[in-house]
């Protein structure tokens, strides 16, 4: 096998492998988000991801938080997220580790708002604190 036909087949396995991660996070309705506290130690609690369009980048979630609460501050403070999503039907399970970013795009959320986020946030997508 040449190193081009090497390369290409090992292209196609990164494909076929990104694909069955994005269909193990689609599959899924709740993951875990992961944030690192000042000590060190993990914090760990269970979300539900905004899913993307298909339009959008797969791996970019967006969740609906509450600005100052613990994981918005621990993602601030360190730009850091851990995501992992499982599906126990299909026993698969994704891992994403990156980059964490605080969105308070007020056209954001009127676009992402779903109402049953009402319960949790009263003045809707015109709630200042509520946050992606």
């Amino acid at each position: 096998m040449t190193s081009t036909a090497a390369m290409e087949a090992g292209s196609t396995s990164v494909e076929r492998l990104l694909a069955a991660a994005v269909a193990t996070m689609e599959k899924a309705r709740y993951c875990w988000a992961m944030t690192v506290a000042e000590d060190g130690s993990v914090n760990a609690r269970p979300m539900g991801p905004q899913k993307s369009p298909t339009s959008e980048d797969p791996f970019g979630i967006l969740f609906l938080t509450r600005r100052g609460s613990r994981k918005a501050l621990e993602i601030g403070r360190t730009g850091r997220l851990s995501v992992v999503y499982q599906h126990d039907a299909d026993d698969s399970y994704v891992t994403l580790i990156g980059r964490g970013v605080i969105i308070a795009d007020r056209a954001l959320l009127r676009a992402r708002w779903q109402p049953a986020w009402n319960q949790f946030f009263p003045a809707g997508a015109d709630d200042e604190t509520a946050i992606f």
